[in-house]
């Protein structure tokens, strides 16, 4: 659907920060904070101004990156199903030999955990289009017990990671 020229002019309007709709006293509270050198303030009341919300209603975030490697042997066609979370995330993921990762976020400053446990052993059809699933019994996991956000110490858009190895898995019908 195309807009009308009117509501692409508003739109485009809408884009634009007129200084000429700033009041004299947010210029004067500003200008203020700018000459006692208050720059924290005076880059809230920038940001204020220019989105119209506070700072504290956009805290800090970062995504999280899990790598899974897989010690299990394991055939081209084959892949191991896992469900992992961290927080209250949680994904279900099919592993290759190779492994994989598995992104998550964002997620504020702190400390959240991570779990992982093997669900099935997928193997597929050598056209991959059907394929044939065994559950799996056990598992041997390693992990971290948590995944750690600290966004003062890693850089805007920087990726926190954790590693997840699968050591083994024994099939439910394995003989």
């Amino acid at each position: 659907m195309t807009d009308t020229v009117p509501e692409r002019v508003e739109g485009e309007e809408q884009h634009v920060w007129d200084r000429r709709k700033v009041s004299e006293q947010s210029k004067r509270e500003l200008a203020e904070y700018i000459h006692h050198a208050e720059t924290d303030k005076a880059l809230r009341k920038l940001f204020r101004l220019q989105i119209g919300e506070n700072v504290a209603d956009h805290p800090p975030t970062r995504d999280a990156s899990i790598s899974v490697t897989v010690n299990e042997p394991l055939a081209d066609t084959e892949r191991i199903g896992l469900e992992i979370g961290v927080g209250s995330e949680t994904r279900t993921v099919f592993v290759p030999a190779g492994g994989s990762d598995v992104g998550f976020g964002p997620f504020e400053d702190g400390d959240y955990p991570l779990s992982a446990s093997a669900t099935v052993s997928r193997e597929s059809s050598d056209d991959e289009i059907e394929y044939t699933e065994s559950t799996i019994k056990t598992a041997e996991i390693t992990m971290p017990t948590n995944v750690t956000i600290d966004t003062a110490s890693s850089a805007y858009g920087s990726v926190s990671t954790a590693e997840i190895t699968l050591e083994s898995v024994t099939l439910e019908d394995s003989q």
